[in-house]
């Protein structure tokens, strides 16, 4: 029997867990507001611990599920900074786990076709990218204030802006320069107790990027505007163009995520469509990384995603946070 223990009872609870369960594995969810709770369960012989809790206590999970000698999985954005993902980069391999990091889009169906198509030299050399992602989520109905919209880790280049750095990274190369904008489009946010508290972190972004194969970047994203479009990534080759858009089917639940890959080469337009996949849109990559999970820490055997790419990725965040003007 295969055990994991969740620390973490929202993304954790609402996705990650039914996605272990359906890989087959027993799972336990734990509120990473109990810290007794936290230290009790860390304690008890489990083969995987998957820490969902706020990034300012991903330090503090991670370092106690690994004082216990469990592997461990960690969600993005990976601490709050680099400092701090290279001090659990260090201490996972001093103890010598499987560490795993949540860049769960790595196996999105549509995102895999795309990698294939690239590595397989379908477009040619890359030579830039351009990426677009706007939507209400954080505004329409507007989310309380938390730990999302706070500098301590919170802010849309850490909560959105890893997944899109570690998608570059993976599809296109590292990243070896950057330059960044930030603005906050809701500057106060309701808290739980309804009072009013003013937003510290940033909820859009735009990024220039320049990867170690000479390719340019350019990302503008926002999840606090006034409706939702398409995510939509253009890839430019010396031999051909990718144009995705994802999840394009979300203006009513219940959200669809149906992906189009357009594939320009030789005068040719191919079309293809991956999906749709009803539900919260992470499932479609979440379900088959939680069984890539499961078998790489049954066999004792290092994937990546790893902590290797959440520290990598956790270096150009905060390269990008200085890259801003003040």
């Amino acid at each position: 029997m295969f055990r994991a223990l969740i620390i973490g009872t929202g993304f954790g609870s609402r996705v990650v867990a039914g996605c272990y369960e359906e890989a087959g594995m027993t799972v336990q969810v734990v509120s990473p507001r109990d810290p007794q709770a936290v230290r009790a369960a860390c304690a008890e012989p489990f083969d995987l611990v998957s820490v969902h809790s706020p990034p300012f206590l991903h330090a503090e999970h991670v370092n106690l599920a690994l004082d216990h000698g469990h592997a461990v999985l960690c969600d993005k954005p990976f601490g709050v900074s680099a400092d701090e993902a290279r001090q659990m980069l260090t201490r996972a391999r001093e103890v010598g786990v499987v560490h795993l990091l949540n860049f769960e889009f790595r196996h999105d169906p549509g995102r895999q076709r795309v990698k294939e198509i690239i590595d397989s030299g379908g477009i040619g050399r890359v030579v830039h990218m351009n990426w677009n992602f706007y939507n209400s989520f954080s505004r329409i109905p507007l989310r309380k204030h938390g730990w999302q919209f706070d500098r301590m880790g919170g802010g849309w280049l850490r909560i959105n802006g890893t997944h899109m750095v570690d998608a570059i990274r993976w599809l296109v190369g590292e990243i070896v320069e950057v330059d960044c904008r930030v603005r906050t489009d809701v500057g106060e946010r309701p808290d739980k107790d309804g009072k009013m508290q003013t937003s510290t972190a940033e909820d859009a972004f735009t990024a220039i990027l320049t990867t170690d194969t000479g390719a340019s970047v350019v990302i503008d994203t926002a999840w606090a505007v006034s409706g939702t479009l398409p995510d939509r990534w253009s890839i430019i080759g010396t031999d051909g163009i990718i144009d995705v858009t994802e999840a394009v089917e979300i203006y009513t639940p219940p959200m669809v995520r149906d992906t189009h890959i357009t594939l320009l080469k030789d005068g040719n337009v191919e079309v293809e469509r991956i999906g749709p996949f009803e539900g919260d849109g992470h499932l479609p990559a979440m379900r088959p990384w939680a069984v890539a999970v499961r078998e790489a820490v049954s066999n004792g055997r290092q994937i990546q995603p790893s902590f290797v790419d959440g520290f990598a990725c956790s270096e150009v965040i905060d390269r990008l946070h200085a890259a801003i003007p003040h």
